[in-house]
C-alpha cells in the first residue's frame, strides 16, 4: 500500500534530484531504518530550498554581494547544506525566505533531529520523528519561496495559464492543494483579489476556474474566505454563478439576496441565466411560498432566452414552468400585437420542439396569425422549424384537420404545403 507521502510527492513536480532521494528516504523507512529515512527525507528538504535558490534573483533587501556570496555558499559541496539552513534563519537585512518565526524554529528543531541521526545523539530516531518530519513538508514546503509564499504561488498560477510554459493537459490541482500552506488565513481575501486583478481574461475567466477548483477541493476557512471575497462584489459573485451554477449551494446566500435574485437582477442585459435560476429551484434556495411567484417572474421576463441543457428543461417542467410559459406566448386569445409574437419566436419554436403540438397550441397561432399585421419574424422561424421537423409538421397538420368546425389562419397554410 502506498504512503501518504507517495501520494503527496507524485503530486509535486519535484526534480530528478529530489525525487531518488524520497526514494531512498521512503525504502529505508519501509526497513525500520529510521534515522537513514530521516536523513534523506532532510537531505531531499535542503535540496529543494537550493533549488529555489539557485533558481531565484536576490530578494527585496538583500544586497547583490551578499546575494552571491549566499549563491557561492550552497555551490560549495562541503558547506552547501549549512548555508541553506543560515538562510533560512536569515532576517537582516532582509528575509531570504519569508517564513514566520515559528516555521524558523520548526526548521532549528529538524536540523538538530538531523544532527541526531548522523551523530547518534539525543534521543533515538523512530518512526514518528520521520511521518512528522514529512508532515512538516507537506504542509510548509510551498511557503519556503525566495519571493514569498504568497507572491510565489500567485506567480505559479500566472504561468499556468501561459501556455508558453504550462501544457494545457497539466493539473491545476496542486497549485490549489498549495493555497491553505502558501496563503496566510489573514491574507486569503487579498490572494483571491489578487488572483482576480492578475489572471483575469476579458474573454476567459481564468480566476473563476481557480475559485471553482478552490471549491472543489476544500471545506474549510479557505472557501469561508474565498465566499466573502466573492459577496464583496455582487456583479463578479453573479458572474461566477454562471459560470458555475452547480456552486450556488456553496455560496451561503440570503433570502434577500436570493429574492433580488431572481425579482430583478436575471435575465438582465440578454443574459441567459436559467443555469442560475434552475440551481435556485433544484436546490430549494427560493422559499415554497415563493416558488410560484418566481417561476412567473421569470416567465414574464424572458423573451428570447430558452434553457441550455435538458437538465435544466427537466426541472422546470417539474417545477411547471412550461405550463406558464404556455399561457403567455400561446394564450388562449393569441397575440394581436406583431411586435410581442415576433419576440417570442425563440420561445415558440422551443415549445413546439420539445412539447406535445395540441388543439389550444393550433387555435393559438392561428389567431396571432390572423390579425393585420401577422407577425413575419415568427414566420420565418416557423418555416425554417416545419422544414427541419417533418415530424412535428406532420403532428401539426393532423392536430388542424381534426378540430371541428376550424379553418386555419391562411397566413398559417405554408406550413401545409411545405415538403
Amino acid at each position: 500500500m502506498k504512503l501518504k507521502i507517495e501520494n503527496w510527492i507524485t503530486e509535486q513536480n519535484f526534480s530528478k534530484k529530489v525525487e531518488p532521494l524520497f526514494e531512498e528516504a521512503i525504502k529505508s523507512y519501509r526497513a525500520t531504518a529510521y534515522s537513514a529515512s530521516l536523513l534523506f527525507s532532510y537531505l531531499c528538504f535542503m535540496t529543494i530550498l537550493k533549488e529555489r535558490l539557485l533558481n531565484s534573483a536576490n530578494p527585496p533587501g538583500i544586497p547583490n554581494g551578499m546575494w552571491n556570496t549566499i549563491i557561492q555558499g550552497i555551490r560549495n559541496k562541503e558547506s552547501w547544506d549549512k548555508k541553506i539552513f543560515e538562510s533560512t534563519q536569515t532576517q537582516k537585512p532582509a528575509s531570504v525566505f519569508q517564513i514566520s518565526s515559528t516555521l524558523r524554529r520548526e526548521v532549528v528543531y529538524w536540523k538538530d533531529r538531523r544532527n541526531d541521526c548522523a551523530h547518534f545523539k539525543h534521543e533515538k530516531i523512530d518512526y514518528h520523528h520521520v511521518e512528522s518530519f514529512w508532515s512538516f513538508m507537506e504542509t510548509n514546503i510551498s511557503k519556503f519561496s525566495v519571493n514569498g509564499g504568497r507572491a510565489s504561488l500567485l506567480t505559479k498560477f500566472i504561468n499556468y495559464f501561459d501556455e508558453t510554459i504550462t501544457a494545457q493537459d497539466e493539473s491545476i490541482k496542486p497549485l490549489i492543494k498549495e493555497i491553505e500552506h502558501a496563503v496566510e488565513e489573514s491574507e486569503l481575501t487579498d490572494f483571491f483579489s489578487e488572483i482576480r486583478d492578475k489572471i483575469n481574461d476579458l474573454w476567459d475567466s481564468k480566476h473563476f476556474k481557480i475559485y471553482n477548483e478552490v471549491f472543489n477541493n476544500y471545506d474549510s476557512i479557505v472557501t469561508e474566505e474565498l465566499v466573502k471575497h466573492l459577496k464583496s462584489d455582487e456583479s463578479m459573485l453573479i458572474d461566477f454563478m454562471r459560470n458555475y451554477p452547480e456552486k450556488i449551494n456553496r455560496l451561503d446566500l440570503s433570502s434577500p439576496f436570493i429574492r433580488s435574485l431572481w425579482f430583478n437582477k436575471l435575465f438582465r442585459n440578454r443574459n441567459n441565466d436559467f443555469s442560475i435560476f434552475v440551481s435556485l429551484l433544484r436546490n430549494n434556495l427560493i422559499r415554497a411560498e415563493d416558488r410560484d411567484e418566481a417561476i412567473l417572474k421569470i416567465v414574464n421576463s424572458v423573451y428570447s432566452q430558452i434553457p441550455k441543457e435538458d437538465s435544466e428543461k427537466l426541472e422546470l417542467i417539474r417545477q411547471g414552468y412550461f405550463d406558464k410559459l404556455k399561457n403567455r406566448i400561446l394564450p388562449e386569445d393569441g397575440i394581436f400585437k406583431f411586435a410581442i409574437s415576433n419576440s417570442y419566436k425563440v420561445q415558440i419554436v422551443y415549445y413546439l420542439k420539445n412539447f406535445d403540438i395540441d388543439e389550444n397550441t393550433v387555435k393559438s397561432l392561428s389567431k396571432t396569425f390572423s390579425t393585420d399585421y401577422p407577425p413575419f419574424d415568427l414566420e420565418d422561424k416557423l418555416r425554417k422549424f416545419f422544414r427541419d421537423n417533418a415530424d412535428k409538421r406532420n403532428e401539426f397538420v393532423q392536430v388542424t384537420d381534426n378540430i371541428d368546425d376550424f379553418e386555419i389562419s391562411e397566413n398559417l397554410e405554408f406550413i401545409k404545403d411545405l415538403e
